[in-house]
């Protein structure tokens, strides 16, 4: 089977044989664990994880509520930080997202077609708006999974959420300070500080609304727009086909056609719209004005709490220059940077 490494295409026929909203919200849902699973079986929380964070967790949240003043919940309830593995991150992530996606979805139903001919382009618009709702919470569900395996936190995507739980991907963290050398503790108390940071920040009515407008409107920009899928698919194509030196190779093939798919324009027969890049821009602008604060509660909280805290930051410098596929995903169909 020549597709058998792409299981997105696979989830693509099988929801598109029951598209009602509670079956594509599942098929989201259940693309999102393969993604973030490998499809592999994930084990469970280490139980000394689960109780070093806590433990880590309500010492961060007594210096971030000194260093802010800000209650960690826009209930002013205390903010449970919970481990999680990186299906229950996505499936929350799918769970938040599905506002958006959704509103994707309605945005680009209703862009009616400039003609009804059998011109190429309308044929294709009119597949588009047909296949659009399946292929919606295709992304969607993508999106969350690619974005699992690198995210420390739930705040690693800043849409609206409304539990005041906070899930701290556990696997991620001891990835993380494996890789870099450094003291898992040390890591995991940095993740407590700036989650609970960026949760109180959001906790504040008017700085999540500010957020969350610029996101709907960059969600309301999509427009249906099948001759520059179709150019950027005729490109890929192209690629693959002028990359092929030899026999044929159906795994250069598979991953030419993961890179298409992963392209939420391509997938969407969208394309990325000038109003749609002023958004971004502003995104990007007040998202950063809110990352520079929570650097500082992390200074100010973490500089005297962590002991190797200077080269945790410069692991993390470095991480934030790192370009992952799903952090490109998020920014494509939310507008939004990550991390």
């Amino acid at each position: 089977d020549l597709f058998a490494g792409i299981p997105i295409l696979g989830d693509i026929l099988r929801m598109q044989a029951r598209p009602d909203s509670a079956a594509l919200a599942g098929s989201s849902a259940q693309l999102a664990h393969l993604i973030a699973t490998g499809g592999k079986p994930e084990p469970n929380i280490d139980p000394l994880d689960r109780v070093a964070l806590s433990e880590l967790a309500r010492v961060a949240e007594l210096h971030v509520a000194k260093v802010t003043g800000l209650d960690p919940t826009s209930s002013g309830a205390p903010a449970a930080v919970e481990p999680v593995t990186r299906s229950q991150w996505a499936a929350t992530a799918v769970t938040a997202c599905r506002p958006l996606t959704d509103r994707i979805a309605e945005r680009l139903r209703a862009d009616e077609p400039d003609d009804e001919s059998n011109d190429p382009a309308a044929v294709m618009n009119f597949l588009m708006r047909t296949l659009n709702p399946t292929l919606v919470s295709v992304c969607g569900g993508a999106m969350a999974g690619q974005l699992s395996q690198t995210a420390f936190g739930d705040c690693d995507l800043p849409v609206a959420r409304t539990a005041d739980a906070i899930g701290v991907v556990t696997a991620n963290v001891a990835d993380f300070a494996q890789q870099w050398s450094l003291e898992p503790d040390d890591v995991r108390l940095w993740v407590c500080i700036r989650e609970l940071a960026l949760h109180s920040v959001f906790a504040v009515d008017h700085v999540r609304a500010a957020v969350d407008e610029l996101i709907e409107a960059y969600v309301d920009g999509f427009r249906l727009d099948p001759a520059a899928a179709q150019r950027q698919l005729a490109e890929q194509l192209e690629s693959t086909v002028s990359s092929i030196d030899g026999p044929l190779d159906p795994s250069a093939i598979q991953q030419q056609a993961k890179l298409v798919f992963g392209n939420p324009e391509v997938l969407l027969g969208t394309s990325r719209t000038a109003g749609q890049e002023a958004l971004a821009e502003r995104l990007e602008s007040r998202l950063g004005l809110i990352a520079a604060y929570v650097d500082h509660v992390l200074a100010a909280a973490g500089s005297g709490l962590i002991a190797g805290y200077d080269s945790l930051t410069e692991a993390l410098r470095r991480r934030r220059t790192a370009d992952t596929p799903g952090e490109r995903y998020a920014n494509r169909l939310l507008g939004v940077g990550v991390g």
